[in-house]
């Protein structure tokens, strides 16, 4: 498999590690935060429903997104080729000599 630009798959990664790591400080800062707020022993009833696993899922779809976009951006050219075909053809015209009468 070629690619047109490959290019765009670098700033995929890039952009890809990027988003893990904006993802990663901002669970450090909202933890900091919630322990600063919280007393310790209601930090467990508060959080209780949210769903580690739902983030983590919808992180990944985001993720898988991303991924596929750059993908596509980058031009994957697959078993494809270039052919000049020359065809003879006739060309017909139409001609009216009738006026329109408003």
């Amino acid at each position: 498999m070629r690619f047109s630009d490959p290019n765009w798959l670098w700033v995929g990664v890039l952009a890809c590690g990027a988003l893990v790591l904006l993802w990663r400080r901002h669970d450090v800062r909202q933890r900091a935060a919630l322990a600063s707020f919280v007393a310790p022993h209601l930090r467990v009833r508060l959080t209780g429903s949210v769903s580690g696993f739902r983030r983590i899922l919808q992180r990944s779809l985001l993720l898988l997104s991303v991924t596929c976009l750059f993908g596509a951006l980058a031009g994957p050219e697959l078993g494809f080729y270039w052919e000049k075909i020359s065809r003879r053809g006739n060309e017909v015209v139409f001609a009216s000599t009738r006026r329109a009468v408003c």
